[in-house]
């Protein structure tokens, strides 16, 4: 009669012990710093789109695309370097859609706003601009772009 009710109380001791073990993961997890991609990270961008032109991002900001030639005066080849480096075959990806959480591990956090070199797509011409707001909703149309390119993709 007593086995029964000391398998329940042995079951009982071990799902407690799982859960403090899995409660114990989770915290050194959130003390390490330790995130998972974009998990933590705002979900924001100053592009409206992306594209590209072999590693090289072109960005679209209101109706017009220009080449990105720094942010934050971090040049776009460094950013696209260290994406390729930490990201592998995803560096496309996470810039697009997680590149607050790419800086971030660049040690190069953006703010509310960030200033941009982009250059026209039909001349050398180079512009700054600064001030330009990261929002949600250009990193929700980004996203959404991504989702429908993968769609309709063999």
């Amino acid at each position: 009669m007593g086995t029964g009710h000391g398998n329940l109380k042995r079951l009982l001791i071990f799902a407690c012990l799982c859960f403090v073990v899995f409660k114990l993961v989770a915290l050194a997890g959130i003390l390490s710093g330790v995130r998972s991609e974009g998990v933590g990270y705002p979900r924001l961008s100053p592009f409206v789109a992306v594209r590209w032109q072999q590693s090289q991002p072109e960005v679209r900001l209101g109706e017009e695309w220009f080449k990105l030639v720094s942010l934050d005066e971090l040049p776009a080849t460094e950013i696209v370097t260290f994406s390729k480096q930490t990201y592998g075959n995803r560096w496309q990806k996470r810039f697009e859609e997680d590149l607050v959480e790419l800086l971030s591990r660049m040690g190069h956090t953006p703010q509310d706003t960030v200033t941009l070199v982009v250059q026209s797509l039909t001349s050398e011409e180079t512009q700054v601009l600064e001030d330009v707001p990261i929002s949600e909703e250009n990193r929700s149309a980004i996203y959404a772009a991504a989702r429908k390119r993968e769609t309709s993709e063999p």
